[in-house]
């Protein structure tokens, strides 16, 4: 036990945390996995009152693959570098809306589709969490909405409106 509550348990070299173990911080957030020298290091898992982070740490950092869920329903899955989502990932949103694609320094930046829960996608690129340049959006209820049109309006100009033969 620390001075300030804090506790752990695990393996020790030379005085510092190596090995796996479990550190519990006097918050109540805990993270149990791998350490080398003294630091949050390899595979591990961090739980804490708001999320819940599984994947590689380095150095006492988010870096590698992870899994990050956040208690809204919220939900990361990719690679982190330093500490940020950085690289190929995937976020998914409470409402069902989802971005899939390219991060930067924890921001959306570069190719990405971002899918909303209605079904409609912007695929394109994007910089600093906004969209940029030339888009292709996919409307797939608009889509079906214009061919359901059609379909009504050749139903009542061939067989309503169509004059009849004998």
């Amino acid at each position: 036990v620390f001075p300030d509550g804090s506790r752990y348990e695990g393996q020790w070299k030379d005085g510092l945390k190596h090995g796996k173990g479990r550190f519990i911080y006097p918050d109540g957030d805990v993270y149990d996995g791998e350490w080398q020298d003294g630091k949050a290091h390899g595979h591990g898992t961090y739980t804490s009152k708001q999320s819940k982070y599984v994947g590689e740490w380095q150095s006492d950092l988010k870096h590698g693959q992870a899994i990050e869920e956040w208690d809204d329903t919220s939900k990361y899955t990719g690679t982190y570098s330093h500490g940020q989502k950085h690289g190929k990932g995937r976020f998914e949103w409470p409402d069902g809306s989802v971005y899939d694609g390219e991060f930067r320094n924890n921001n959306v930046e570069g190719e990405g589709t971002f899918t909303w829960k209605d079904g409609r996608q912007y695929k394109g690129q994007w910089v600093d969490n906004r969209i940029l340049g030339a888009v292709s959006v996919f409307l797939s209820i608009l889509l079906l909405l214009i061919l359901l049109l059609l379909a009504v309006f050749f139903i009542i100009f061939f067989f309503i409106l169509s004059p009849k033969c004998i």
